[in-house]
């Protein structure tokens, strides 16, 4: 059975870890060096730029589709790492 917990009243469990997920950056927090990924389920994750692929957001932007794998975070939203434009993938 895949890892869980409960967040925000309801039950989270990861499908996709292991796996390459598919999803839209939803927003960049440039001054901060983090942002938001939605994946096809509706599900977000949480990135920071250590986790981009090739370390900066050059090439990322808001609505550009990506490639990432799933990590489980102590955050409210699991996280994205290996973060990457999906043409690279």
């Amino acid at each position: 059975m895949p890892p869980h917990r409960v967040i925000a009243s309801y039950e989270y469990r990861s499908v996709h870890q292991g796996v390459q997920v598919n999803g839209v950056i939803t927003s960049l927090i440039n001054d901060r060096s983090f942002g938001f990924i939605r994946d096809a389920r509706g599900t977000n994750f949480f990135f920071h730029v250590s986790g981009v692929a090739d370390g900066s957001f050059e090439g990322l932007a808001v609505g550009s589709k990506v490639v990432f794998d799933e990590q489980e975070s102590e955050g409210k939203d699991p996280r994205a790492t290996n973060v990457r434009p999906a043409g690279d993938a």
